[in-house]
């Protein structure tokens, strides 16, 4: 068990307890990769289970698809949200965040709120199934503070207006590091001003990035630019 590397949940029928995991994150010092991906509540997290990711101080690989934050029910009509505990995971170099909801806006606001800085952090994946209006100003954030970034998958983010649109692409071009770039179902809400997305192109081009897709207009262009 101490040799362990790799451990995946996915899917898996399982239930999932703080004292579990903070056991298991004990037997397992050398866990490199660890898979929590979700579907129809499988694995189940009991309250707090979440927390305990903390404990896997050496993680480097780790991977949430799928995965929803659960309230907490106080006295009254209080709750608190359990947000996975990222901000103490220092050693990560790759985070895999596909959610509902908005479970990866949180997420992003409780590393912004407390201006967390995963400074190994290489390769992510973020998406979301329903983009929220905070997601994007969240996004644009992360990139502007993760610069160690190499490998970036953008799914579905949706942007309000050009300029924000602009905001994120400057912020893309700035990762000194960056190789590769995918974004995936990404939108405008308003017709893409053309400037801006030449001048990416061209900035990706000179600098070499492996590149696939653009985000794209949910307006109809009669010249057939989206």
């Amino acid at each position: 068990m101490p040799a362990l590397r790799d451990l995946s949940f996915r899917h898996c029928s399982v239930v999932l307890t703080l004292t579990g995991l903070i056991q298991l994150a004990s037997a397992t010092p050398r866990l490199y990769r660890l898979d929590l991906s979700q579907t129809c509540n499988k694995p189940f997290f009991e309250t707090d289970a979440i927390l305990a990711l903390q404990y896997f101080r050496q993680l480097k690989i780790l991977i949430m698809d799928g995965f929803m934050i659960q309230k907490t029910i106080g006295k009254g009509c209080s709750y608190r949200l359990e947000v996975p505990p990222i901000r103490f995971m220092q050693h990560l170099e790759m985070l895999v965040l596909n959610c509902p909801y908005d479970t990866l806006a949180r997420i992003l606001y409780s590393l912004c709120e407390t201006n967390c800085y995963l400074y190994k952090l290489k390769h992510i994946s973020l998406g979301v199934r329903y983009s929220t209006a905070k997601y994007p100003e969240l996004l644009i954030w992360f990139l502007v503070t993760h610069r160690s970034l190499r490998f970036v998958h953008i799914w579905n983010a949706l942007f309000a207006t050009n300029d924000q649109l602009k905001r994120f692409y400057t912020a893309l071009i700035s990762l000194p590091k960056l190789t590769e770039l995918y974004l995936e179902s990404c939108e405008l809400c308003d017709r893409i001003d053309s400037s801006i997305e030449v001048q990416f192109l061209k900035s990706i081009t000179l600098r070499g990035i492996r590149w696939n897709g653009l985000v794209r207009s949910m307006r109809y262009n009669p010249d057939g630019n989206h």
